[in-house]
C-alpha cells in the first residue's frame, strides 16, 4: 500500500511550529503518531520552536510525559513517535523562567525536520479528531 501525501488544513506556521526555510512539512493519511512514548532524548538536537501555551499542550496531549522540577531546561517534555517511521520528537521548555504553565515558546527536539513533521502531524490528529486550542494563537 502506497502513502499518499494530502494536504493539510493545518499550516505548522500557524502554531509557530517553524521549520527550516527549505523543508515543506507533509502530512500522510495513515500515520500512527503516538504520545507519551519513551524516546531517545540525548540524540537530538533542537530542531524548531513552538508557540503555543502550556494549556493548549495538555489539552491536545495531556499530562507531559516527563516532568522535572528541579531541571532547569526541560522542566517538562511531551514525547511523540511516528510508528510507522520510528520518527521520535520531544516539546520541551527550554529556559526554566518562571512558572512552566507560564511558557509560550517552547523547543522541539529531534533528529532533522522530519521530527517537525510528526509534531504537525500530532497535531492534525488532534484537531481532526475535534479538540480545540483553549488559548489560541499567541
Amino acid at each position: 500500500m502506497s502513502e499518499e501525501k494530502i494536504q493539510s488544513k493545518l499550516d505548522p506556521t500557524e502554531i509557530g511550529l517553524v521549520a527550516s526555510p527549505k523543508s515543506t512539512p507533509i502530512f500522510y493519511e495513515d500515520r500512527d503518531i503516538q504520545v507519551g512514548v519513551e524516546v531517545d532524548i540525548p540524540n537530538m538536537s533542537i530542531v524548531s520552536m513552538l508557540k503555543c501555551a502550556y494549556l493548549d499542550l495538555e489539552q491536545f496531549f495531556g499530562k507531559p510525559t516527563i516532568s522535572r522540577k528541579s531541571q532547569k531546561n526541560g522542566r517538562v517534555i511531551w514525547t511523540f513517535k511516528d510508528k510507522k517511521t520510528d520518527i521520535e520528537a520531544i516539546i520541551f521548555d527550554k529556559d526554566g523562567e518562571g512558572s512552566v504553565k507560564s511558557v509560550v515558546e517552547w523547543t522541539v527536539g529531534g533528529v532533522d525536520d522530519a521530527s517537525i513533521q510528526v509534531i504537525a502531524t500530532a497535531f492534525e490528529e488532534q484537531l481532526k479528531q475535534g479538540k480545540e486550542f483553549v488559548i489560541g494563537s499567541i
